[in-house]
């Protein structure tokens, strides 16, 4: 099980060309990056191959016809493959791993979509089953005039329940 916190940029609609594509003011852009929430989990296949799954919060600020800020909530549920490295080194020891996820992401504003989310990152493994995970992944949405298409950086902790493979 790992908890994280998320950094994700998706395309400020208030700013030029989107904000004349929309019809929304223009020239209000965001000042920070979106922040977030992610809880993912895992189960070993081999020593090199994981299935996956995580599902995921955060808030996209922007502003509205009527110059009201507006909180577009977006959540995602997804599930995929991940491929890794053995453990790298003692302690800490390393795991490198790329993925691919595909599922369902609902926000306030366009609604559903199918994401796509190839990622990369590792883990770092410490002592007394407590592990840090850093990743940056991007998630691509596709069919609808609000791309909320994003890079993300996802920094966190590593959980391990029942064995864990070495």
């Amino acid at each position: 099980m790992s908890p994280a916190a998320t950094i994700q940029a998706p395309k400020d609609v208030n700013v030029p060309p989107a904000c004349h594509e929309l019809s929304l003011p223009c020239g209000t852009g965001k000042t920070f990056p979106d922040v977030g929430f992610t809880l993912s989990g895992s189960g070993q296949v081999s020593n090199w191959l994981a299935l996956t799954g995580e599902v995921s919060n955060y808030s996209d600020q922007w502003i509205s016809h009527s110059s009201i800020e507006e909180d577009n909530r977006v959540r995602a549920a997804l599930a995929g493959l991940r491929f890794g490295t053995p453990r790298l080194g003692d302690t800490p020891s390393v795991r490198v791993f790329a993925q691919l996820l595909v599922g369902p992401q609902w926000s306030t504003v366009p609604g559903r979509q199918i994401a796509l989310q190839p990622g990369l990152g590792l883990d770092l493994f410490w002592p007394h089953g407590v592990h840090v995970r850093m990743q940056v992944d991007y998630r691509s949405l596709r069919g609808n005039t609000r791309d909320l298409s994003t890079v993300r950086v996802l920094g966190g902790f590593v959980f391990g329940f029942g064995s864990v493979r070495r």
